[in-house]
């Protein structure tokens, strides 16, 4: 029943990839709580996650912008280590409410603020580069303290990508971050201990559903209202979030 529950969780959680290219942990993290511990469910998550995003690179890497991504990631794999080192030094209450809060406030904001069209025109880096390099490496930062402390550091890095990026542009970058800065998280947490023999093989056995909901998700890409897309996942967060905190 419970590895029933895991594959439910995580073929949803990989359709929101596929759709959006990002959000997954989002969606499976505080799901996976319910029957695992916070580091069991977070390295499950990120390596299901990072998995599926290797799967979709090869069809993104055209639009991949290697100069802001250096920018981001290496700040990124800092943060990572530092929030990896708080998670696994806090009590699993404490980590749980964390989780529950954060999970909280994206919850409202993807109601009350649903994903639309990106405002942003660009399709490249701008022709003088180094503010935006500057700000992508600041938020990289942010976002690997956030995916360190619980594998959910995406939302920073959407808000920053879609003020200037197409959507198209903005899947791309985020795909890659995940592809990456997911590898590197995967690898910290089981250098640190946060996974056993046991945590591994639940990894194995949930790879079809985590592949048959990134590829649904890929089909559905640009068919759905984005905007009611947003608000169904922010009403599922909105209910995790509350269950963590209570």
């Amino acid at each position: 029943m419970e590895l029933a529950y895991a594959a439910a969780v995580v073929f949803c959680a990989q359709v929101v990839l596929g759709v959006t290219g990002f959000g997954q942990n989002l969606v499976a993290i505080p799901l996976l709580l319910a029957i695992w511990s916070p580091p069991e469910a977070m390295f499950a998550a990120v390596c299901l996650s990072t998995l599926a995003a290797w799967t979709l690179l090869l069809r993104v890497w055209p639009l991949v912008m290697v100069p802001l991504m250096v920018a981001i990631l290496v700040p990124m794999f800092l943060g990572q280590h530092l929030g990896s080192e708080l998670l696994l030094a806090l009590p699993d209450g404490v980590i749980r409410r964390v989780f529950g809060g954060l999970v909280f406030l994206f919850a409202l904001d993807a109601l009350l603020w649903p994903v639309k069209r990106g405002r942003g025109e660009w399709t490249a880096l701008p022709e003088a580069p180094g503010l935006t390099l500057l700000v992508g490496g600041a938020v990289g930062a942010v976002s690997g303290l956030m995916s360190g402390l619980s594998g959910m550091g995406g939302p920073p890095l959407v808000v920053f990508l879609r003020r200037g990026f197409t959507d198209a542009v903005v899947r791309a970058q985020l795909v890659t971050i995940t592809a990456v800065a997911g590898t590197s998280l995967a690898l910290m947490l089981l250098a640190k201990g946060a996974a056993d023999p046991a945590t591994a093989w639940r990894v194995v056995i949930l790879l079809p559903p985590m592949f048959l909901g990134v590829k649904l998700g890929e089909r559905l890409s640009g068919r759905l209202s984005r905007e009611r897309f947003g608000r169904a996942v922010g009403a599922l967060l909105l209910l995790a979030g509350l269950k963590l905190m209570v």
